[in-house]
């Protein structure tokens, strides 16, 4: 793997990421707390419904290691949207979303996701700078339009998403778009899906893991209180692009190892993204924890200070997400599916009960806490296992049965 296909996979992850803490910092600024938790809000449940159908579509995409798979991945997406669309509305209208704007960032959160397709298939096409800018640009002109046009509702907020990741069709359309989406067969796209499933419910726990705590902070103390834990969440989602970059490069490389039986080589990438990720993760939490408390202030105002602590303790836990991120991964590609879903499931379970019954009393910093704890367990869980995978598949007698 070129030093430059790394390059632009960290450019595809930190740009957007980057630009998404400038929006989150103009949304709270221009429109407040309340807001800026209602559009938390609506982005959080379009990712535990279509969100989650759609990452397990990319993560089966990407473990194929298969560019011909773009057009059923592609019809998947736009199926399994149209048909969790009147869940996205009930959640809405469950969680006090305004049911117009819940159902724009629904749309917009459609184009955000076939976007993401474009950048998963360009990493299998080796053509990683393709992939910039239509992660890039999007999200920039979200940002901008908020700045110019300053929106203080919800659903102007809405809008603005939906109309910004609209630019993103320009991105979608390869040549011979048509012809290759129309010569896709249905029993493709239905057989892409049954593949993708178990991926999904794995995500599902993923989701509710991230969410829960979201959730549950506006059912009891309204969607200010819900925002503010969202923009405590944001500096560790920091760490994230680095990871999700060189996981990416990562899994699409050991795919095939995994595919032959190749262990000594899976043992060995592993190490060696385990020894980055565990260096990235020890840079990104001793400057956070050192520029935290001059920087939360500074970004969003004085007001978000409370959420400090839980903004700590939430970088912890993305330090911990990015080791068992290795880990997990490592499991898909030798299509241990079952496995990351018994763990997640067993976190989210954990999760769901110990929010319940601390969320009411500590509020966001409680729910800090519990999304660290779990967090570890879910890293211990996954490395205990691969450990155990591949120090009996190198035994002699495992090999030679292998």
């Amino acid at each position: 793997m070129s030093l430059s296909a790394y390059t632009n996979q960290l450019l595809v992850r930190i740009l957007p990421q980057a630009l998404g803490l400038g929006v989150g910092v103009a949304l709270k600024r221009l429109a407040g707390l309340e807001a800026f938790g209602l559009y938390s809000l609506a982005i959080a449940l379009g990712s535990v419904t279509f969100g989650v159908a759609s990452s397990a579509i990319d993560l089966h995409a990407l473990r194929s290691t298969s560019a011909r798979l773009f057009y059923p991945a592609l019809k998947s997406k736009l199926l399994i949207w149209l048909l969790l669309a009147p869940l996205a509305a009930f959640g809405s209208l469950r969680l006090g979303v305004p049911l117009w704007g819940g159902l724009t960032i629904y749309c917009g959160l459609l184009l955000l996701h076939l976007n993401q397709l474009n950048v998963v298939f360009f990493r299998l096409e080796n053509t990683d700078a393709r992939a910039i800018a239509p992660s890039s640009l999007p999200p920039l002109f979200f940002l901008l339009a908020l700045l110019i046009i300053g929106p203080k509702s919800f659903s102007a907020i809405a809008l603005l998403f939906l109309a910004a990741w609209s630019i993103s069709i320009c991105f979608l359309f390869k040549p011979n778009f048509f012809s290759g989406l129309a010569a896709s067969k249905w029993s493709d796209m239905t057989a892409f899906i049954r593949s993708s499933v178990p991926l999904g419910i794995s995500i599902i726990f993923t989701q509710l893991l991230v969410n829960v705590d979201l959730f549950m902070l506006n059912y009891y103390y309204g969607s200010a209180e819900s925002g503010l834990y969202r923009l405590a969440v944001s500096f560790s989602a920091v760490l994230m692009p680095a990871i999700g970059a060189f996981s990416y490069v990562y899994l699409s490389q050991i795919g095939d190892s995994a595919k032959r039986g190749d262990f000594p080589s899976v043992e060995s990438s592993l190490k060696s993204q385990l020894r980055l990720n565990i260096l990235l993760g020890s840079i990104f939490f001793s400057g956070i924890a050192i520029l935290l408390p001059y920087l939360m202030p500074f970004l969003y105002g004085e007001d978000t200070y409370a959420g400090l602590p839980a903004a700590i303790l939430l970088c912890a836990g993305a330090v911990f997400n990015a080791l068992g991120t290795v880990f997990s991964y490592t499991l898909l590609a030798f299509n241990r599916d079952f496995v990351t879903i018994v763990i997640l499931a067993i976190g989210s379970a954990i999760n769901i009960m110990a929010n319940a019954l601390i969320i009411p009393r500590f509020g966001i910093e409680g729910a800090a806490w519990v999304s660290l704890l779990t967090q570890i367990f879910v890293f211990a869980a996954n490395a205990f296992i691969v450990f155990r995978l591949l120090k009996w598949s190198t035994r002699p007698s495992a090999v030679h049965h292998t």
